[in-house]
């Protein structure tokens, strides 16, 4: 089980999340830096999922969320990065195996690359 409260570093600047919300198939927590109104939110979910093509596999989300209020209409607008994580549960794939595929994706988004993707090119 991970801590309730998790640190996670960013050029070299420090985000406390602290857990605010236990579910049964994972939980919430908030940015302390981050107000009520304004929040960011890291949030880690778990599935399992069941097909005859595939048999039993494991879904693992992990979802940050960012609210901020725009200073000239007054609206909130959330941005939302999710990292999921599919894996059979016939060993095919180690951990580190999806580690690597992992590193992969990361390297790929590069801040040139991810301009770019976000530009909506493919």
């Amino acid at each position: 089980m991970l801590s309730d409260s998790l640190t996670l570093t960013h050029d070299s600047v420090d985000s406390v999340f602290t857990k605010v919300k236990q579910m049964n198939d994972g939980a919430e927590r908030v940015n302390e830096a981050t107000s009520l109104t304004e929040p960011e939110k890291l949030t880690i979910k778990h599935q399992e999922m069941n097909s005859k093509e595939e048999g039993l596999r494991d879904r693992h989300l992990v979802s940050l969320t960012r609210t901020e209020r725009d200073s000239e209409t007054g609206l909130l607008s959330t941005a939302t990065v999710n990292i999921t994580f599919t894996v059979p549960r016939n060993n095919l794939f180690s951990a580190a195996e999806i580690e690597r595929m992992f590193g992969l994706t990361v390297d790929l988004l590069d801040s040139a690359t991810l301009a770019k993707v976000l530009r909506g090119e493919s």
